[in-house]
């Protein structure tokens, strides 16, 4: 039985993992559009120019990647704490 639950608590926090990843890559999607959306928007009405627009772009990006790398990290400090915590969950008391 012991065996069962941590298999079916690794199963379950690896589902859980990777909904967190790709939750926040469209989450990070999404950001970046928007941001390229309004300054799109302030390029257009004179706002500003195309090289400080592409500059502030790419630089939104590199962010949004740098913070995406640390994702898998997150996840693996307290992976194991969580699948002990999983399998522990209705274990009967000797």
């Amino acid at each position: 039985m012991q065996l069962i639950r941590e298999g079916t608590a690794v199963q379950v926090e690896l589902l859980g993992a990777a909904a967190r990843v790709w939750s926040d890559i469209v989450e990070r999607v999404a950001n970046y559009n928007r941001e390229l959306t309004n300054e799109l928007l302030k390029f257009s009405a004179g706002e500003t120019n195309a090289n400080a627009s592409i500059e502030l772009l790419v630089e939104n990006g590199r962010r949004h990647i740098r913070e995406f790398q640390n994702v898998p990290k997150q996840i693996g400090d307290t992976f194991r704490d969580r699948v002990r915590e999983r399998a522990r969950i209705g274990r009967p008391i000797d």
